[in-house]
C-alpha cells in the first residue's frame, strides 16, 4: 500500500492512498511515476512549497491517483530490463 502527499509544518496535510494493495513488482514503477509527476507539477523554485502534498492538492486525489496509475504505465513501457 502506498500512501503519498501528506506532510507537517504549516499546512498539516493527510496523506492519499492510491491503492489498496501495491505488489512489490510495482513498488518501483509506481515511486518512478510519483517523481515523474513532481518534476512536472511540483515547484522547485519555492522551497516552502516544493511538496508533494501541494500537488495532491493542486489536482485533487482522485486526478493524482489517475496521473499516477497512468504514468506508472508508461514507466513500465519505456524501461528496460526489469528489477531485480
Amino acid at each position: 500500500m502506498f500512501t503519498w502527499g501528506g506532510g507537517l509544518g504549516a499546512t498539516p496535510a493527510l496523506a492519499i492512498r492510491l491503492e489498496e494493495f501495491t505488489p512489490v513488482a510495482d513498488f518501483f514503477p509506481t515511486a518512478d511515476a510519483i517523481v515523474h509527476i513532481f518534476d512536472r507539477h511540483g515547484d522547485r523554485k519555492d522551497k516552502f512549497h516544493a511538496r508533494l502534498k501541494f500537488v495532491v492538492n493542486k489536482f485533487g486525489e482522485e486526478a493524482f491517483r489517475k496521473m499516477v496509475f497512468e504514468e506508472r504505465m508508461a514507466v513500465r513501457a519505456t524501461r528496460a530490463g526489469g528489477w531485480k
